[in-house]
Formats: structure tokens, sequence, C-alpha cells
């Protein structure tokens, strides 16, 4: 999701207190015009390359944000942009839902959940539809949040659907193996690591519960807020450690057993109405070897020593979007559709790019322009726009060296998986592209 975007705010305040009316979350739809401080370039950091590693190519996609830690690697993709199949993934965005997950691919297989809970599979090679499952009633889907989506671990389907219910599916034809009642509404798709599953509920509860019973191991509760935004980042794993992220503001790094190890409070007090100052850490944290990266709603883009939680340095960047890391630098793209390039170790801003925000002034409220990204591929840094321009830049200065325009518009950042992308359009069409 989008700066200046219209997002569906939380008011927690109207949930009902019996679990049968959880599923009624009302929401007040407002824009998000947020103001960042004054940012600088660095001249050191200008005069230093960016390092980039060799494009891979991926045959797995297996959740939103790549997998576990949240970095999406510098990726083989030839570019050209040749279109040769569309998938009808389901209902997308619109009456009063916002589609905000991104589909997965596993072992030649396409799965994607639609804004009603319909769960499809596709074949990657034909395209053919395999099967499809509902889980969700009639009525149901007129009660619930558009948080949809799937993560797929091993031959296990983890899924969200905007109920109070954690639900693992199989993976060759969708049956229902498992289904836990949850502390509240899931907000956020499930993470897997290992034989632990892990669920960020709208209470700000986080939830670990085995793969393969659905039992609960352990929670920890965050502080609730009395307003959020729809979605966000779910938690950062490793073997060693589960990173937190909360609508309250709050970072919580946790042993995999559930023990807290440190944690810190993103906020930052900004004059006007509530919406100014919801601390919700939305980006996902990005994690490289010592460091991480997390940004609140309403606090500063900060690296963190991933061992103490050390503040290493900290930005006035506000962010709704995981960055683009590579050996040296990150990539990272404002509430105010600005295109930075820091070093990773210091913070420093290499280079900034003021990205098109609306086709001309008249129509910046009407009609804006949102920037999906960035996404290193094939040595392009690229960026992804809701009108269907796709921009490949330089990584070291940010200059533009080819636009291209696709025939329809742009509803989230894309996935790569062997070298092919997978566009998804705001109706849940799904563009592979060659």
């Amino acid at each position: 999701m989008n700066y200046k975007k219209l997002l569906t705010l939380i008011s927690l305040s109207t949930l009902a207190s019996s679990c049968s009316d959880k599923v009624v979350l009302e929401g007040e739809r407002k824009e998000l015009i947020l103001q960042s401080k004054a940012i600088t370039t660095d001249a050191a950091a200008q005069a230093e390359s960016v390092a980039l590693s060799a494009p891979t190519t991926v045959d797995n996609w297996k959740m939103q944000g790549y997998n576990t830690t949240h970095t999406v690697p510098h990726l083989k993709f030839s570019g050209s942009f040749t279109h040769i199949a569309t998938v009808d993934g389901g209902r997308g965005s619109g009456h009063g839902k916002t589609m905000l997950y991104t589909p997965v691919i596993q072992n030649d297989r396409l799965y994607v959940v639609d804004t009603n809970g319909r769960l499809k599979c596709f074949d990657t090679l034909t395209q053919a539809l395999l099967w499809e499952k509902e889980y969700v009633s009639d009525k149901q889907v007129q009660r619930t949040l558009s948080v949809t989506g799937i993560t797929v671990s091993g031959d296990m389907g983890y899924l969200s659907l905007s109920t109070d219910q954690a639900m693992a599916v199989r993976l060759d034809n969708g049956d229902v193996v498992w289904q836990q009642q949850l502390s509240d509404i899931a907000r956020i798709l499930p993470v897997v690591q290992d034989s632990t599953v892990f669920y960020t509920n709208i209470d700000n509860m986080l939830e670990a519960r085995d793969t393969k019973t659905g039992q609960q191991k352990w929670v920890y509760q965050s502080i609730q807020e009395e307003a959020m935004l729809l979605g966000g980042a779910n938690v950062t794993v490793t073997a060693t450690q589960v990173i937190a992220p909360f609508a309250s503001g709050e970072i919580a790094a946790l042993s995999p057993s559930g023990t807290m190890v440190w944690n810190d409070q993103i906020s930052s007090a900004a004059p006007g109405n509530i919406i100014n100052n919801i601390q919700h850490v939305y980006a996902p944290v990005a994690m490289d070897k010592y460091l991480m990266f997390a940004s609140s709603h309403a606090g500063s883009l900060i690296a963190y020593n991933t061992s103490t939680g050390r503040r290493v340095w900290e930005q006035p960047i506000l962010t709704l979007q995981a960055p683009a890391l590579t050996d040296s630098h990150m990539f990272v793209v404002d509430n105010q559709q600005r295109l930075m390039c820091l070093k990773k170790a210091s913070g420093q801003v290499k280079w900034m790019k003021q990205l098109k925000i609306a086709e001309d002034t008249f129509s910046v409220s009407e009609a804006p322009i949102y920037w999906y990204g960035p996404v290193l591929l094939s040595n392009q840094l690229t960026m992804f726009a809701s009108n269907g321009t796709v921009l490949m830049m330089d990584p070291n200065t940010g200059d533009v060296k080819q636009t291209i325009t696709l025939d329809h518009q742009i509803a989230m950042s894309p996935i790569v998986v062997k070298d092919r992308c997978y566009v998804v359009t705001p109706k849940n069409d799904i563009k592979v592209y060659e």
C-alpha cells in the first residue's frame, strides 16, 4: 500500500466485545497526506558506488515480502516486459475492499486469494486453473475486512481471510487441515518459520502456533491502539530471533520461544488529528546481516543492531514499503513519492529523485500516481506506478534509463519467479511478463 492512498483507518473502539461480533469492524477512510522533515544528500556518500551482487533466478515466492527476513534479492529479469498471459485471480479492489497482498508461487503453482476469500491454484507453465475453494460465507464476506492472502510452506498453505480464524489447507486440493480461533481478527498475513506459524491480530497480539496442528505455542501482547492502518508488516524471523512490528509503534525482538530480548518504541508526536499520530510500523522490517531497518507511520526510518536493539542511525523518512537492499546501500520510496539511495551502514543519502505524483498539477488530488517498489531487476532499479508506468533506473544515480508503459493499472509491487514478472491489477488480474 502506498502513500496518500485511501487506506482504511481502523478504530478499535468500534469492536464488539463478543467473539461472534469481532468481524464487525467499522472503518473510516482517510486520505493520508503526511509531510516528512527535510532530507539532504551527503557529498561523501555521493562519491561511493553502489555494489550490486549478480542477479539471481528464484524458483519460489512463498510469502509476502519473498522470505521471512523481507529481503528480496537482486532478481534476474530481461526487462523487455513481453506479455505472455493473464490469470484471473478473482475479485479485486472495490466495494469497500482493497487488495493488499501479492500471490505466491511454489513448485510451478501460483496461489492467489481474492477479496472474497476464494483461493485459486494455477499452473504457472500453462496458466490453467487447477482448483479453487471458498472458505468464507457470503455473510462473512460482507462483514470482513480485505486482509486476504496466503503463505505457503512445504505441502501446506496458511490463510488470512479477514476473520478470527487461523487456517491451514493442503496445497494439492485446498482441503482444510486445521482451523483454530485467534484472539481477534488477523490483521496481516501469517509467516512460517520451521514448525511455527505466526499471526498478528487486530488487538496487537502476536500468536505463535504449531504448523501441523494450529495449537498455540505462545503469545506476545503489545499495547493496544485506538486507531491503526489496515494491513501492515508481518513478523521478520530468523533461526534465533522473531522481530515483531506493531500498530502501537513498538518493535519487539523475541526469542523463538517468545522471550523478550529487546524492544523499542518508534514514535513521533505530530500536530493535527489522530491520523498524524498513528504510530503503526507499517513497512516490513527488512533484516540484513547485523542490521535491520524499520519505519513507523509517524516516526522515522531507523537502522537497528539486531542483537542489542541499539539505534545505529535514524533518518526522518516516512515509508510504507520495504526497502531494496544491496551489499552496501538501500533504496526506499517515501510518503512524498521520493525515491532515495542510502548507505546501509550510516544512513547517509547518496541521491534522491522526485517521482511523478500525477499526470498534471490539476489531477494531484483527483488522479494521483502511486509508486510500488523499489525492486532490483538485472542491474536496474525498478519502480512500478499505479498508472502502468515502469521505470528502469541506474542504481548509482537514480537516472531513468528506460520507461515502459503497460496497458493496465498496477495495484502493488510485483513478484518475479523464474525470470517471469507477475504484475497484479486492481481487478486482481495477474499479468505475466517475460
